[in-house]
């Protein structure tokens, strides 16, 4: 229960960031906030969920796969997700 918690503030206050960071995809703060809440949820289960097979990956083979990746490749989810709902307005 902690983790769904820590994934639903941190996607809010990153979907508010990254609102004010780039005009062109802000959704005003109850829509940052709502999108961030439904990236950092949905991701953070799809993360916490694929980190296993991830990690026995990374060990298999001779190619690093660090967090640094994962907090990349989760900012780019989150940008995807922006990008989609600003299309649909």
């Amino acid at each position: 229960m902690e983790q769904i918690l820590i994934n639903l503030v941190t996607g809010a206050l990153g979907g508010v960031a990254v609102g004010k960071s780039s005009p062109t995809f802000d959704l005003g703060m109850i829509g940052n906030i709502i999108s961030g809440l439904i990236g950092g949820g949905v991701l953070g289960q799809i993360v916490t969920l694929l980190l296993p097979a991830i990690t026995a990956a990374a060990q298999s083979t001779t190619k690093s796969f660090g967090a640094s990746r994962m907090i990349a490749w989760r900012c780019e989810l989150s940008c995807f997700i922006r990008c989609a709902s600003a299309l649909s307005r």
